[in-house]
């Protein structure tokens, strides 16, 4: 079984070698997925309301890039997204499930405060960080009321962050926020 230290520091695989991604279970991939279909999410493409989430947190955190993050089998897949100063986020649509510091989060099932990413060698060489020159990183996971983890809501600044627990506790509650939103468009009750 994969083990994965909660503060991400070392992730392992069935064989006890140190690899620099975390990796999910076959099974946890297939209840996700089974899961995003149930709610709508599955194959879902840049959605309005959700971009809407990614614009308040990109004034709520004053950061370059927000984004709703929808994890399926394979990749990342970016269904809300928004930029800082009028940027143009329509060509954000997603990445490989392993890159980033998004499959970190997804993991963890927590909060993950990068305030420089540089500071972390295993973070230093990430995609962002050469093609936008991201500088931090805070990601909450999307865990829905069976506990399953189906994505992330972070945001991404090309400067250093000082994250503070009020920071936290945002991100935080802008994850509840998008999963009681999904729910409403379902029909459903909204998480507690």
């Amino acid at each position: 079984m994969n083990t994965y230290d909660p503060q991400g520091t070392t992730t392992f695989d069935d064989q006890g070698n140190r690899m620099l991604e975390p990796q999910e279970s076959d099974k946890v991939v297939r209840l996700r997925v089974a899961r995003l279909r149930e709610l709508g999410l599955l194959g879902l493409q840049r959605d309005e309301q959700l971009s809407g989430f990614a614009a308040k947190m990109t004034e709520t955190f004053q950061a370059a890039v927000a984004v709703v993050n929808i994890f399926d089998a394979t990749n990342q897949n970016f269904v809300g997204a928004h930029m800082q100063a009028g940027g143009d986020a329509s060509s954000l649509t997603g990445m490989p499930k392993n890159v980033g510091w998004c499959p970190h989060t997804l993991a963890r099932k927590k909060a993950f405060p990068l305030g420089n990413v540089m500071a972390y060698p295993r973070f230093a060489g990430n995609v962002l960080v050469d093609e936008m020159g991201a500088k931090s990183y805070l990601g909450a996971p999307l865990i829905d009321d069976t506990g399953t983890a189906l994505g992330t809501v972070c945001v991404v600044d090309i400067v250093e962050r000082d994250w503070n627990m009020s920071d936290v506790n945002a991100i935080k509650t802008f994850a509840k926020d998008v999963v009681q939103g999904i729910y409403h468009r379902q029909g459903r009750i909204a998480l507690p």
